[in-house]
């Protein structure tokens, strides 16, 4: 019962053990992935999702400065006039940086398919916009906002929080095991003491009574004392003169 026990101890702490290095891994690449893109300017999609902040006012009053989003990678084809999307600028001061507006028309500039976009601030942004954009600058489509969940990202993603709750937890796990290991090599390497002479003559003696009065028993003879059991003068059981 005791070594079922220990057996289903070893199983669930296995379990458990792969559980939680599974989770601590996937999180590890998932804030990798933010706090990169995040440092490098660019819209990290994990499993075609992405959570983005508003940082101007072009989308007021319908997306307010400061606003998180949740946009998804909808196919290209699939837009249509009304939807806000995000794509990455081409030209300008913010070449490279990713911008959100609301397509106002879809059209054809030699033979491939473009957005007219436009901001929903009339007042800082009064017409369309003249860059055009293509497919291979479209990041996703808005679908809504997140206002606690966003912050939530951001909190997360932030460098002092990136090392409190991914960098450290990971270092001791990862000391923890290598203490486990070295242990668990120590015990294992550790030998059982040597036995005196005077203790192997004892140990013999105590077999030669338990196989004498097994024997005994099976034949139904009684068995000797302890007092009985012949010794040889060296310590040995003596099985009598042959």
């Amino acid at each position: 019962m005791a070594k079922e026990r220990s057996k289903a101890k070893k199983v669930v702490s296995v379990i458990v053990n792969v559980v939680l290095y599974t989770f601590l891994a996937l999180l590890v690449i998932l804030f990798i992935v933010l706090f990169s893109a995040r440092m490098n300017n660019t819209v990290p999609m994990i499993f075609g999702r992405s959570v983005l902040k508003i940082v101007a006012g072009s989308m007021e009053d319908t997306i307010p400065t400061g606003t998180y989003i949740f946009i998804d990678d909808t196919p290209f084809e699939e837009l249509k006039v009304g939807d806000i999307v995000t794509f990455y600028m081409r030209t300008g001061s913010l070449a490279g940086s990713p911008n959100t507006h609301r397509i106002v028309e879809i059209y054809e500039i030699d033979g491939r398919t473009a957005l007219r976009t436009k901001g929903d601030n009339a007042k800082t942004n009064p017409v369309a916009d003249t860059e055009p954009v293509y497919k291979e600058q479209y990041i996703g489509k808005y679908v809504t906002s997140l206002p606690v969940i966003g912050a939530v990202v951001e909190f997360f993603t932030s460098p002092l929080m990136f090392f409190l709750i991914i960098i450290t937890p990971a270092t001791f796990f990862i000391v923890f095991e290598i203490v486990n290991v070295v242990r668990g090599g120590k015990k294992r390497g550790k030998k059982a003491p040597a036995l005196s002479e005077e203790e192997l003559k004892k140990l013999a003696v105590e077999e030669y009574i338990k196989a004498h009065a097994e024997t005994a028993a099976e034949s139904g003879t009684p068995p000797e004392s302890e007092g009985e059991a012949a010794v040889s003068s060296d310590g040995s059981p003596d099985g009598g003169d042959n």
